[in-house]
């Protein structure tokens, strides 16, 4: 009886596991449940759509355009420009590192580099300006150094005391302007600056010189410009709208390099600052495999109307969706969600039914060959 038990605790932790790991499965499979996407029009309000973003399991297009943006093909492998340009360094061959760590630099504006990156350009910034015997050629790339390295400082350890003191008392010396990026970007949630990821509502301290600035936004179009600090410090830059219109009938603007005026989704666009949306017309499908093939695209228009481009159909966002704050105390009702199951679904119950099916068999069988065991005669009789 109590090996009956045990096997049973063996049986039901085994039905367990495997349960877990199919749940776990369908949970962690990309195309499982599919994720949200929110695009906002150019009549809704920030607050209609900071309050949305805040209560639904959702990614902004701006968030998502910004990861796209990472995950792009670099111009050039910096890391190894690096190595070859540190191997002539430790040779002592002052030309030739020069020129390994100048070819670096070349590609400071060419791409919206993340902060490993930066650094790299940073430091070879640094070690020209150490290479660098003429002293005004000397400040000019520390002046370099000092406007694209924002945020990032100069290793103490690595750099001689001269050249650190020298940069010190240029960085002190340097005239900075204060910029709200709020004011200059104000459809655009968020502002890469030399690579340095802003978002909207911060404000942020720049010296004067050439910035690469790319904004992405959830409602107007992306752009990226190389540009001096008081050209866009002195007007806010302008992009055209995603979307307008109205929820029943939204127009997609095709200037906006993402939407056709014509169809019911998205385009594709080859252009190398936008990243599309993929249509949920098969006809529209992006050929190089956009990672939105499986994703749910929502505008939202004024009143928390939601047109959904899977369904093609509009939903009204109502109750418990917004805090009553924003919304004057007014409760608003959530989206129905679908019951339907899909074909994963129940694949996933399916693969369930025959695991704990099998265990069972399995269970039965061996009790059953312990009864026979019990009841058989004894092969030899003690006392015989």
């Amino acid at each position: 009886m109590y090996k009956i038990r045990i096997r049973a605790i063996r049986i039901l932790i085994i039905i367990w596991f495997s349960f877990s790991q199919v749940l776990a499965y369908s949970y962690a499979s990309p195309g499982s449940t599919p994720y949200v996407i929110l695009i906002r029009s150019s009549e809704t309000s920030l607050t209609e759509f900071s309050a949305y973003t805040k209560t639904e399991s959702i990614k902004t297009y701006a968030q998502y355009q910004l990861e796209q943006k990472r995950k792009t093909p670099r111009p050039i492998e910096i890391q190894s420009l690096l190595k070859q340009a540190q191997i002539d360094f430790l040779s002592y061959e002052p030309e030739r590192s020069k020129k390994s760590f100048r070819r670096i630099t070349e590609y400071m504006h060419t791409f919206d580099w993340n902060e490993e990156e930066r650094k790299i350009i940073f430091y070879s910034l640094f070690r020209l300006a150490q290479l660098e015997k003429n002293l005004q050629k000397k400040e000019l790339l520390l002046k370099e150094a000092l406007v694209f390295g924002m945020g990032l400082k100069i290793d103490l350890q690595i750099f001689p005391p001269p050249l650190v003191n020298s940069y010190l008392h240029l960085k002190k010396n340097t005239s900075f302007v204060s910029l709200d990026l709020k004011k200059l970007f104000p459809w655009h949630e968020i502002v890469l600056i030399n690579g340095k990821v802003y978002f909207h509502k911060q404000t942020v301290t720049l010296p004067y010189g050439i910035y690469r600035v790319s904004t992405f936004s959830s409602s107007h179009e992306a752009r990226t410009q190389i540009l001096s600090l008081s050209h866009f410090a002195l007007k806010a830059l302008k992009t055209p709208p995603l979307v307008s219109g109205s929820c029943q009938k939204p127009v997609f603007n095709p200037k906006g390099g993402l939407f056709s005026s014509h169809s019911t989704g998205p385009v594709v666009t080859k252009s190398e600052e936008v990243f599309p949306l993929e249509s949920p017309n098969k006809d529209n499908i992006n050929p190089q495999g956009s990672t939105l093939n499986q994703a749910q695209i929502h505008i939202l228009f004024p009143n928390f109307c939601v047109w959904n481009s899977l369904q093609q159909k509009i939903a009204q966002v109502k109750k418990n969706v917004l805090p009553a704050n924003i919304i004057g105390g007014e409760q608003l009702e959530e989206p129905e969600k679908s019951s339907q199951w899909g074909t994963e679904e129940w694949f996933l119950l399916g693969a369930v039914l025959l695991v704990v099916g099998v265990t069972t068999v399995i269970v039965l069988e061996e009790d059953k060959k312990t009864k026979e065991v019990k009841q058989a005669k004894p092969l030899v009789k003690i006392g015989f």
